[in-house]
């Protein structure tokens, strides 16, 4: 089931401030393969010898401009999970946040901290 969801920071500038920490702190997750163009991608490490697997379950997007974490998820495997869950729980240690639907929603007792 894909899904897209928004990490907001009540800083303002913060991601502008920390980008550099943030990208290095999603490098070291487990299954980062690949920064391709602006997208960041991770992929699980279930089934990912099959043939037709796409090359990422999920991508970040960085938006400095915006002050906010884009994230585009086709996939989630328990892999992916753990890796997610390190890093909002990372982040969520730095700053203050919100995460939020693709319709800017917040997500209630989801990785929320005001």
């Amino acid at each position: 089931m894909a899904y897209e969801y928004i990490i907001s920071f009540g800083t303002p500038g913060w991601l502008t401030t920390y980008s550099d920490e943030v990208l290095r702190k999603i490098e070291s997750l487990p299954t980062f393969v690949d920064v391709a163009g602006n997208a960041i991608c991770l992929l699980g490490f279930e089934d990912r010898d099959r043939e037709d697997r796409w090359r990422f379950d999920i991508r970040l997007f960085l938006r400095n401009d915006e002050d906010l974490i884009f994230l585009e998820a086709s996939a989630q495997p328990a892999s992916i999970q753990r890796d997610l869950t390190e890093f909002i729980n990372w982040l969520d240690s730095r700053t203050s946040m919100r995460l939020l639907d693709d319709d800017g929603e917040q997500i209630e007792g989801v990785f929320i901290r005001d």
